[in-house]
């Protein structure tokens, strides 16, 4: 069925990036440190991927890949009966509630599915790489958020975006289906190779550029102008925000 063919599907993902993600992940870190990174087995990576929880949003509570596409697949039979059913009782003929479930696979549930897939192949590698943290937790402080800057992140990640969390301890995404945050290692600063300096990307609006690799969600956002931030904020928000009454992260802050 749907949900076997896609649980096998991600199993063969896994074996292949798990292990591969974990190796970059280290890579990047023996660029900037005066020590080499180590990575755990590849076994153990697959295993931890494979039975780590996905604490994501959207009332989906802690799930794991597995139940992640079982969720998917009853979903997507679910949605057909109910279009066939209403199409019934609306006399629809025959042809035309074959045009409506041949639209609804090819629009609504293809998104559905691109998003199940973007969501599992960021939970292995963000559970690739806590393993790898794990594993040298002797010459980091812990890892960094590190949130995607577009004026289409999350208040959630926007939020946690430079934060440096415990190994361990600190969430990793996906925050939600569909997140696109990532971590980095936090080496400590006896273990730091030093007079390094770097960029990351944003899309901001006026287009793509590169800002300072230490510049936050937030510290971006304040450069951009008041329509660009209404628009990744909401107004309210975003007139708290240019207040400096209220730092993103309080927008999610349950007190």
């Amino acid at each position: 069925n749907l949900s076997q063919q896609l649980t096998g599907q991600m199993e063969m993902m896994i074996i292949d990036l798990a292990p591969s993600e974990a190796q970059f992940a280290a890579g990047l870190g023996n660029k900037v440190s005066k020590v080499d990174f180590t990575f755990p087995a590849d076994l153990a990576l697959i295993n931890a991927v494979n039975n780590a929880p996905m604490k994501v949003a959207a009332g989906l509570g802690s799930s794991t890949i597995n139940t992640l596409i079982k969720d998917y697949a009853g979903k997507k039979t679910d949605q057909t009966l109910q279009l066939i059913t209403d199409s019934v009782a609306l006399g629809d003929t025959t042809q035309q509630i074959s045009r409506k479930v041949a639209n609804l696979t090819n629009t609504v549930q293809r998104r559905q599915l691109d998003a199940v897939v973007r969501t599992a192949i960021n939970h292995t590698s963000s559970i690739s790489k806590r393993a790898m943290y794990d594993a040298n937790s002797d010459i980091l402080d812990g890892y960094e958020w590190v949130a995607t800057l577009d004026n289409s992140t999350s208040l959630v990640c926007a939020g946690r975006d430079g934060i440096v969390y415990e190994t361990g301890l600190g969430p990793m995404p996906p925050a939600h289906i569909n997140c696109r945050s990532t971590t980095m290692p936090a080496i400590k600063d006896k273990y730091k190779l030093t007079g390094l300096e770097g960029d990351r990307p944003a899309i901001g609006a006026d287009g793509v550029e590169q800002v300072g690799a230490n510049k936050s969600y937030g510290g971006w956002l304040k450069t951009q102008p008041r329509e660009f931030q209404d628009e990744a904020l909401g107004p309210g928000r975003a007139k708290l925000f240019r207040s400096g009454q209220l730092t993103i992260d309080k927008f999610t802050d349950p007190t």
